[in-house]
């Protein structure tokens, strides 16, 4: 049998070694982690500097978009016309019924005034014209001309304004001018008849 001395020597000297090993593997362990963490820690730093880059190019497509977009709404406030008018008539009797042009040189979706002195009679008759513009240095374009009539009778008697109609274009709103008419009791049709009837030569001569 081995001595108790030398056993013990053996015991220390595998004790030795073995605490050796195992240091050496939490070592190398933690050396992995170390790797891993730094890996880890790279990928995020690459993950995040795209995605800084992303909003970036974001918010740098949504300053072109937008600047494009107010181009456009220029553009079209530099040639913007939008008309009102009732043919000349700037007198109407409460039973009169008359028609109100609306015209404008853009399309768009055209919406109605809730009228307040007058009331519609029927709807909206829509209709396009095209005419041929020459500029100062020569140059032809066909401008287009979209118009929506109605037709209106008054409800009420006094000077009123008729109220100005409504156009979106894209994500822009536009209102028409805006006309001035008088209501009067008497109807104007029926004036204007008899004026003219009374301008007959029969008439003047008493024949």
């Amino acid at each position: 049998m081995l001595k108790p001395k030398i056993f013990f020597l053996f015991l220390t000297i595998y004790i030795f070694f073995s605490s050796c090993e195992n240091e050496q593997e939490r070592e190398l362990r933690q050396a992995r982690k170390e790797k891993q963490l730094l890996e880890w820690e790279a990928k995020w730093e690459e993950e995040k500097i795209e995605e800084q880059e992303f909003e970036r190019v974001y918010e740098l497509e949504k300053i072109i978009i937008g600047e494009q977009k107010q181009e456009e709404v220029n553009n079209f406030e530099q040639g913007y016309e939008f008309k009102a008018s009732t043919g000349g008539i700037n007198k109407a009797g409460i039973t009169d019924r008359f028609q109100v042009t609306y015209s404008v040189n853009k399309r768009g979706q055209f919406s109605l005034p809730k009228y307040k002195y007058f009331k519609v009679i029927g709807g909206v008759s829509q209709g396009t014209s095209n005419s041929i513009v020459r500029d100062i240095t020569g140059r032809t374009t066909v401008k287009t001309n979209y118009s929506y009539e109605v037709v209106l009778q008054p409800i009420k008697l006094g000077t009123h304004k008729i109220e100005c109609a409504k156009i979106k274009v894209d994500n822009a709103i536009y209102e028409s001018e805006t006309v001035t008419i008088e209501v009067v009791k008497e109807s104007q049709s029926r004036q204007q008849k008899r004026v003219k009837h009374s301008f007959e030569p029969g008439l003047q001569l008493g024949l």
